[in-house]
């Protein structure tokens, strides 16, 4: 880990041991990856802001850290075998870090105001928004999830063309499945079709949505087909079900557990 800013102020304690140290004017905190071993994998993470005030353990290893205006955090994860390399960017008022006895990265918590935009090498940008964020690692350094909390808001366009929305009060992502878990009247919008359930899962690299309990879809966007029989008019469709399993690759919504569907 190291720092730059226009200027560093470090506090010393009676005994001469530096207990705080503040980093001001373009204020820069990067902990890089380790260069050999599996911890190769890690993300690089970066704090940028105004002003960062970085408490001291020991006079040797950050404790804790918080950002004073404008800043934003960059997450910079490398590919991995069949995983591409992605960059997050997560934007908000303030943000306050935690770090282990090692003096690695183990909690961000970012708020008011949270936006997160993600991208990947061959995949649509992604951007989620949120009253509050928090990032969790593992004892290894490696990022572990996020979740987002508060008038949550999901926005992709999709690979076959189209946009999904979606609104929860919470989600959780896990980066080694690239799932997003929203819980909370969670809520997904996509190509004339709006969905709700008690549980909704967002595969973010394959676009599979699962919903689980109690769920309802209204297919709103209908063409009238003049020589159809069922389903052949422009009226709405709902589905109700227990479970529904969306494929984005072959454009299929596989509906299970009391289903009932009606025009």
């Amino acid at each position: 880990m190291h720092g730059s800013a226009e200027q560093i102020m470090v506090h010393f304690g009676p005994d001469t041991q530096a207990r705080a140290i503040r980093l001001a004017d373009n204020a820069h905190v990067i902990q890089d990856p380790a260069t050999s071993g599996s911890a190769s994998e890690q993300q690089r993470t970066e704090i940028v802001a105004d002003v960062l005030d970085v408490d001291v353990r020991d006079g040797k290893t950050p404790s804790k850290a918080n950002t004073s205006g404008a800043a934003h955090v960059n997450i910079d994860q490398p590919a991995s075998g069949t995983q591409p390399a992605t960059a997050t960017v997560i934007h908000a008022g303030r943000f306050f870090a935690d770090f282990n006895r090692e003096g690695h990265i183990e909690h961000i918590v970012a708020q008011p105001n949270t936006r997160v935009i993600s991208t990947a090498s061959g995949q649509p940008e992604k951007v989620s928004t949120s009253d509050k964020l928090e990032v969790f690692y593992n004892p290894a350094g490696e990022l572990a999830s996020l979740e987002q909390e508060g008038h949550f808001t999901y926005h992709e366009h999709l690979v076959q063309g189209g946009e999904r929305t979606a609104t929860a009060h919470v989600a959780h992502y896990t980066p080694v499945d690239e799932t997003l878990h929203l819980t909370g009247s969670p809520r997904i919008t996509e190509a004339g079709m709006g969905m709700t359930a008690n549980l909704i899962h967002i595969n973010r690299r394959t676009g599979e949505a699962i919903s689980e309990g109690d769920v309802k879809s209204t297919y709103s966007d209908l063409k009238a087909q003049p020589n159809g029989a069922m389903l052949a008019s422009s009226d709405p469709i709902h589905v109700t079900a227990k479970k529904m399993v969306e494929h984005q690759d072959s454009g299929v919504a596989l509906y299970s557990g009391g289903s009932r569907l009606w025009q």
